[in-house]
This record gives C-alpha cells, sequence and structure tokens, in this order.
C-alpha cells in the first residue's frame, strides 16, 4: 500500500490505500463519498493542466462508483427516473473559486442551490458543481463528459496563479491587491452565441434583471431537458428558434428596447452574416469591427463577447467600473502592453475587487 503523501511521480495529490489498478488509473479501498454520504469506490485518473507543459500543475479527477442504488460503474440512479447519475470528485489545485465567479458578471446561468453546489447551464448540457475543501470540488459528470466539455468550460488548461504572479507588488500595488483578493476568479469559455445575446439584453440592466430575462428567452423557444437530479431545465436557443420570435414573444421576455437587437443579432447569425466561429483566430480589432456591424452592440458589448465568449483574453471591456479604476488608479495610463495578453484576466480581477470595495 503507499502512504497518503505526494506520489512517486510528483503528482500533486493524495493516494490513500492504492489497492489495484483500476480502468481510471489506481482503485482504492471502500470509502464514503462526503457529498453523497454513500458507500462509494474512488477510482482516480492524472490529467495534465497548463497546455501539456510539464513546468504546469498536475490535478487528480476521483470519480467514485456508487454502490448504493446504483446498477454501472460510477453511477447512482436518480430517484422516481430510471437514470443513473454520474459524479466525480476532483483536487484542482490552480486557482478556482465558484462564488468568485458567480459573482464576477461573466456569467448568468449559473443558480446556486441550497446545498451549496451550483447548476451550471452550457450549450444544453446541465453541470452540478461544489466546492468541498479548498482544492477539492465535486462534478456531476464522468471522466469522459468532463474530459470532452467541463474541464475546457472552466479553461482548466491556463496556470491562473502563475498569471497572477507576473504582478510585481512593488510595481503595481493595486493590480497585486486585486489579484489577490480575487484569487479564484477564472474567465470561463462559454458559447458566443449565448455571449452575444447575454450581453445584449445586459446593457442598462442589473444582474437579477438580467438572469429574468434570459430565462424567460429560453423557455420562450429553448429545449426542455432534465438534470442529473430530475429537475427541468431549458437550454439556450438557438439563432434560428430566436430569430423565428414575434416581437410579442420576444417583449414577454421583458427585453424593452433591447427586443429588436436581439432580434437582429439572432437573424445575422442564422443567414450567416455574421460568423462568430470565424473570430475565434481574429485580431482584437477584427473581432470588434465584425461584432459591431450588428444592431445594437457597441464596443462594450462587443469587448465582453470576445473576452467571455471567443476567450480572447486581451480582450478589456470599459464598463463604468473600468473607467473608474483607470481614471482613479492609472491616471498615467494603464499598462496594456506589459499586461498582454492577459489584460482581459486582469480586468476581471480588478472589476470584482473595485466593486466590492468601493459600491
Amino acid at each position: 500500500m503507499e502512504s497518503i503523501g505526494r506520489a512517486s511521480d510528483s503528482r500533486p495529490y493524495k493516494v490513500r490505500e492504492a489497492a489495484e489498478n483500476g480502468p481510471f488509473g489506481e482503485v482504492c479501498r471502500t470509502q464514503v463519498c462526503p457529498l453523497h454520504d454513500e458507500e462509494a469506490i474512488p477510482t482516480f485518473a492524472s490529467v495534465i493542466c497548463g497546455r501539456g507543459r510539464k513546468d504546469k500543475p498536475t490535478f487528480l479527477p476521483a470519480t467514485y462508483d456508487a454502490r448504493v442504488g446504483g446498477t454501472g460503474a460510477n453511477s447512482k440512479k436518480v430517484a422516481g427516473t430510471g437514470r443513473q447519475r454520474q459524479f466525480m470528485l476532483l483536487n484542482i489545485t490552480d486557482d478556482l473559486d465558484l462564488d468568485r465567479i458567480a459573482k464576477s458578471g461573466q456569467c448568468f446561468r449559473w443558480e446556486r442551490m441550497q446545498d451549496g453546489s451550483y447548476r451550471v447551464l452550457y450549450r444544453g448540457q446541465c453541470l452540478y458543481v461544489r466546492q468541498l475543501g479548498e482544492h477539492t470540488f465535486d462534478f456531476s459528470c464522468d471522466a469522459p463528459e468532463f474530459d470532452a466539455t467541463w474541464k475546457d468550460y472552466f479553461d482548466l488548461d491556463e496556470d491562473y496563479a502563475a498569471i497572477r504572479m507576473r504582478i510585481d507588488p512593488e510595481d503595481d500595488p493595486f493590480l497585486w491587491h486585486a489579484t489577490e483578493h480575487e484569487k479564484g476568479i477564472r474567465i470561463l469559455r462559454q458559447d458566443p452565441w449565448e455571449m452575444l445575446i447575454t450581453f445584449i439584453i445586459s446593457q442598462n440592466k442589473n444582474i437579477p434583471a438580467i438572469r429574468r430575462s434570459v430565462n424567460l428567452l429560453c423557455e420562450a423557444c429553448g429545449t426542455k431537458l432534465t438534470d442529473v437530479r430530475g429537475d427541468e431545465y431549458y437550454a439556450f436557443p438557438d439563432p434560428e428558434s430566436v430569430a423565428s420570435l414575434s416581437e410579442d414573444q420576444l417583449k414577454a421576455c421583458k427585453l424593452g428596447y433591447r427586443c429588436r437587437y436581439v432580434h437582429a443579432a439572432a437573424k445575422a447569425i442564422a443567414s450567416g452574416d455574421l460568423d462568430l466561429a470565424a473570430l475565434h483566430c481574429a485580431s482584437e480589432s477584427q473581432t470588434i469591427a465584425e461584432l459591431t456591424k450588428v444592431l445594437g452592440v457597441g464596443v462594450k458589448v462587443a469587448s465582453c463577447v470576445s473576452l467571455f465568449g471567443l476567450h480572447h483574453t486581451d480582450a478589456f471591456p470599459k464598463d463604468v467600473w473600468i473607467k473608474r479604476i483607470l481614471e482613479n488608479e492609472y491616471p498615467q495610463g494603464y499598462p496594456f502592453e506589459k499586461y498582454s495578453p492577459y489584460n482581459g484576466i486582469y480586468q476581471q480581477y480588478m472589476f470584482a475587487y473595485y466593486r466590492q470595495n468601493h459600491s
């Protein structure tokens, strides 16, 4: 048996009584899953973070094979549905704070549940994720789904600790304090079409109102699905479905004057006049130029789509908070070139930090 501690190959995780090899790596003796409160066999699989570079940290997803109420590996039946529930535990050593991400203003379809988990909706998929400890997270999916969807969604191939460490506390004390205080924020890799509509809706609305309008739009023309807990939700609708809505149907989503903007954006995507996929590799200036051709899309909304939808990490949305920061903290000018290509990530740290301390 291998004792608790760093494994011989220097992977930063703890191995408990490794007994045999399983489909995901070392299989451990039966334990009780701390979140699901059931007898389980954790299995481990090493995943490399940081674009495959050896100098990046590793983390270890632990998939629990439920023995109570389940009929297959890594599963548990959802009461009354006859379906199997998949779940896994991950030890993630890089920055990841779910609460800070949820409050960072980049995602509007995260919902905090009574058990402390978040329900995350993304491209018709639903994930429940909960932070159990400093580095331990429970994901309601199996390893293949995690690798195919959620690892990329949470941008776990990027080393955010290293990005924070680029800031010199003596040279830029404000940004250093912001990154330290808001440690755990990550830029999610969200759907650019959803971000386009969401940030059009966000204009002159507070966050609860944005959430309400987005949810109403999903209910109006999105596909109704059922999550792993047996609860219903609506996927974000495709452009064709939104473009087919009448003015009255759009007004019912509490969009106000934004109705024609949402319709114009949906029509532009559905017709092929705007190709969001082609913008993934475009320059920032090209991206802004193309997005601002859409009725109702200004530079600020376009920059948000660029950062949160296309994952252009140098995009730098300027709302009222960021404008105040630039005026008050960088009167001699913000060093964009120095902090490239992560200006958008630093913008998120500054935005969250300043809003919390000056509201």
